[in-house]
């Protein structure tokens, strides 16, 4: 009978280990989750700034061809009324 309650005393101590690596393999996966999340929050504020990078730099070429065509203007002018 001892030698039942010797080997009652390590299974449960088994037992007991096996939860303590439960829990912690429960909380590694939380965290990972929340990691995961982040990184995909991360990935989504990336691409809505490249989007709007890419729409500046739109905006910038578009306003440099506007300033050389006034530019442009600006100078015919000159000459025309320097003529």
């Amino acid at each position: 009978m001892e030698k039942v309650y010797e080997e009652l005393d390590e299974v449960k101590a088994a037992n007991e280990k096996l939860r303590a690596k439960t829990e912690l393999l429960e909380n590694l996966k939380k965290a990972q989750n929340k990691q995961l999340i982040e990184i995909q929050e991360a990935r989504s504020v990336i691409e809505k700034q490249g989007f709007e990078s890419e729409e500046k730099a739109r905006e910038i070429s578009e306003l440099k061809r506007t300033n050389e065509d006034l530019q442009r203007c600006l100078r015919k002018r000159i000459r025309f009324s320097s003529v």
